[in-house]
């Protein structure tokens, strides 16, 4: 706004769009699909127009061949054929523009009886034909809309307009969306789930129906907790057959980890963990389990610490992470039998433990292998 204040002492913020009051210049980024549509533009002659395609008002009627929406995509070689009388095109603008409107055109060889009709804000101008296809000035000043019209019987060929001689196409100048795309409230350093991956749902948790012992689940069966001197073991809901995927967990209180209390972490299948046969784990102590063989090859790991795993469970493997690095990958026969993620904790020490675990349904602490999703 040029010349006054819209404000002059203290306001609250408005929750509705702002509106073309007296003296506004610019009016803009009102649009959360249009980044480059203006309600009002500080318009000059011969600027070429700055808006988008998408923000004008397309109509027709009758036509030849083509579809009005040929006139402005940019490509001169497509084009709205308007042929007989009552057969238009016509452009509403957003706002008003000026300059010099040109039409790029073409009009068969019926030359002489200016069969096309212009028509600038509804108002009726000069006609005119062309015989081979070139830009035609049409009006010279401040337009709304145009509209052009056949009254005779030749084909009038309508590839595009411009704003000034060599000006610019009208064509869409800013990114277009595609299909229902819009703008979000997205911010990478929120770590809210509705912005960040979406519905907390369709995503793993553990399974409270497979938990044995004394372990207790809470956080939307995210965060566990142990506190007695058992084998307390839990698997997740959902099968990891036949994908790759990638999950974490954090120990937020282990003071007896490693020690006097376990924790295993990674999968088992048809859900018989106890036995050590059907797991693959990484264990706290330092020790990876496969099936009952115990090699102590990974580093040890406790409270603060983020262990991921990554499966991929159509070839055949597991890899595990130590706060985003990888300390080991073991192989396995996928098979017919059913895998899930698993947890098993044996608190040994007088220290509660409890932990966080993530399938995705919040931002991973470290980025996920190539390839795997949550």
């Amino acid at each position: 706004v040029k010349g006054s204040a819209v404000y002059t002492s203290a306001f609250t913020p408005p929750s509705a769009p702002l509106t073309n009051v007296t003296n506004t210049k610019l009016l803009c980024c009102q649009s959360n699909t249009l980044g480059g549509s203006a309600a009002v533009t500080p318009v000059t002659g011969n600027t070429g127009y700055t808006g988008t395609s998408q923000s004008i008002t397309l109509n027709q009627a009758n036509l030849d061949a083509g579809t009005v929406a040929n006139v402005v995509d940019g490509d001169a070689s497509t084009s709205a054929d308007i042929r007989n009388a009552g057969s238009f095109i016509e452009l509403i603008f957003p706002q008003q523009q000026n300059g010099e409107l040109q039409v790029n055109v073409s009009n068969g060889n019926d030359v002489g009886d200016d069969n096309i009709r212009v028509f600038i804000d509804g108002v009726e101008g000069t006609s005119f034909d062309v015989s081979s296809k070139s830009w035609y000035t049409i009006h010279t000043g401040n337009f709304t809309s145009v509209k052009l019209e056949q009254q005779g019987s030749t084909t009038g060929n309508i590839f595009g307009f411009r704003i000034g001689t060599g000006g610019d196409t009208i064509i869409s100048k800013s990114v277009v969306p595609v299909g229902d795309a819009a703008a979000t409230n997205f911010n990478p350093f929120n770590t809210d789930i509705h912005t960040v991956s979406g519905q907390e749902t369709g995503y793993a948790t553990l399974n409270p129906l497979s938990l044995t012992k004394t372990l207790t689940l809470s956080d939307g069966n995210l965060g566990y907790t142990a506190s007695s001197a058992e084998n307390n073991e839990c698997f997740s809901n959902i099968r990891l057959n036949g994908g790759k995927f990638y999950f974490e967990s954090n120990l937020i209180n282990a003071a007896d980890v490693p020690g006097s209390t376990s924790f295993r972490f990674g999968i088992c299948k048809n859900l018989d963990g106890v036995s050590g046969s059907n797991i693959i784990i990484y264990n706290a102590t330092g020790n990876f389990e496969t099936f009952g063989t115990t090699d102590s090859s990974p580093p040890t790991y406790t409270a603060g610490n983020t262990i991921g795993v990554s499966v991929d469970c159509v070839n055949g493997s597991i890899q595990f992470f130590k706060d985003g690095v990888s300390v080991g990958t073991k192989t396995f026969t996928v098979g017919t039998d059913e895998w899930t993620s698993y947890i098993r904790i044996y608190k040994g020490g007088s220290n509660a433990i409890n932990g966080t675990i993530n399938f995705g349904q919040k931002p991973f602490k470290f980025p996920p292998p190539d390839g795997f999703q949550p």
